[in-house]
């Protein structure tokens, strides 16, 4: 599981409503008392802060040529790569009482993890009552707590952390490529998963479904040769096992792939295709990078 948590001792100051800083914007759409305006011990009382903050990001600079696309994005009058995430803060209200440091945890598939790992809370993607702030540690000991999101593929999902990136083109014109992707499912039944493998990720639509275009390869251990699966049983579609019937009704679609035999738990399906329309998802390092640096790079 990919987890990453920072902790930045930089002085955090952010205004109720709109921040101009290296981000060009942060709007916070909603303020509410946090654990019903309880006082944590030396900091008081904690308030969330629920928005969006916008970017952007000059191609043409050192430290963003790395980012892979980042020259085949749209750009805005001022020649930048225009970017936006989802923020969630909990701050000390009086943020003098607080350790004037933040505490940067990077969400995994846009949940927030850290308030489980250091306080002990139950898990909760919108923390909000008193049983959410656990122990308390983090607010005892000050700390902005500050959650972002970097995964630019994720599906929107109410109180999930998603990032909005551009999709990558060739001087306007489709950019098509092979993609390879492994689905393995955790229990009977499955029949159907969408092409990203992950019912929580976007899914690269196929440039055709032509299956002589694609394979599918099927083994159970990851040092297993692979065995291909025979095109006769997998379609592009969505579909499910009528009950009744037995009969598997299928839905055709450019980003899901059925297997009419069902999903082998625990096996690794491999599948190669052609995909169009590339996200320049090295945006989500950006985000984060100029989110907590606070600085701006031109």
């Amino acid at each position: 599981m990919f987890y990453l948590t920072v902790l930045l001792c930089v002085s955090f100051l952010l205004s109720p409503h709109v921040v101009h800083a290296m981000i060009t914007k942060i709007v916070i759409e909603k303020r509410e008392p946090f654990a019903n305006g309880h006082e944590f011990p030396v900091s008081g009382a904690y308030e969330k802060l629920v928005g969006k903050a916008y970017g952007e990001v000059d191609p043409k600079h050192p430290l963003n040529k790395v980012i892979v696309n980042l020259d085949k994005a749209s750009r805005n009058q001022k020649g930048k790569v225009e970017y936006w995430t989802d923020i969630y803060i909990l701050k000390p209200v009086d943020m003098r009482r607080g350790n004037g440091k933040i505490f940067y945890d990077a969400p995994n598939r846009g949940s927030k993890r850290i308030l489980m790992f250091l306080n002990d809370a139950p898990e909760n993607n919108d923390p909000s009552a008193l049983k959410d702030a656990g122990n308390g540690f983090l607010m005892r000991q000050g700390y902005t707590i500050v959650w972002s999101g970097w995964q630019g593929d994720l599906i929107p999902t109410e109180h999930w952390l998603v990032a909005g990136v551009p999709i990558a083109t060739d001087k306007g014109k489709e950019i098509t490529r092979k993609a390879r992707t492994e689905i393995v499912v955790t229990r009977e039944g499955i029949y159907s998963r969408p092409l990203s493998g992950d019912i929580r990720v976007m899914s690269y639509e196929a440039t055709t479904t032509d299956k002589s275009q694609a394979s599918l390869t099927v083994r159970e251990k990851s040092y297993e040769p692979r065995t291909p699966v025979p095109s006769s049983e997998w379609e592009f579609a969505s579909c499910k096992r009528d009950q009744a019937t037995g009969k598997v009704e299928m839905k055709p679609s450019a980003k899901d792939l059925c297997l009419a035999s069902g999903y082998k738990p625990g096996h690794i399906y491999e599948f190669i295709y052609a995909a169009k329309n590339p996200l320049v998802l090295g945006l989500g390092f950006t985000i984060v990078r100029d989110l907590v640096s606070g600085r701006q790079f031109e």
